[in-house]
């Protein structure tokens, strides 16, 4: 089983930051890491951007982060289940 990146280190911020933060943080990493500007290191420079942009695009959609957030949590699954079926009654 392979072990989960974490999102969140990827970007250098903490849970709790709001889109802003996470934006900025996104645009700083992915100059830094950008395949065109480490021509001397293309093959790491093009992972990291890979993880940079797989992070952004997780981190930044509220949907999304919310399943990233809750993923593998029990109590959160169960209360998103639990409210799920209440709504479908």
């Amino acid at each position: 089983m392979s072990r989960r990146v974490n999102y969140y280190e990827v970007l250098g911020v903490p849970q709790d930051a709001d889109l802003t933060v996470i934006k900025k943080s996104y645009r700083t990493l992915a100059m830094k890491w950008h395949p065109d500007k480490n021509p001397n290191n293309k093959a790491e420079a093009t992972e990291r951007f890979k993880q940079i942009s797989e992070a952004y695009e997780v981190l930044s959609d509220p949907k999304r982060r919310r399943k990233y957030d809750c993923k593998d949590i029990y109590i959160c699954d169960s209360f998103y289940f639990y409210h799920f079926m209440t709504l479908n009654l």
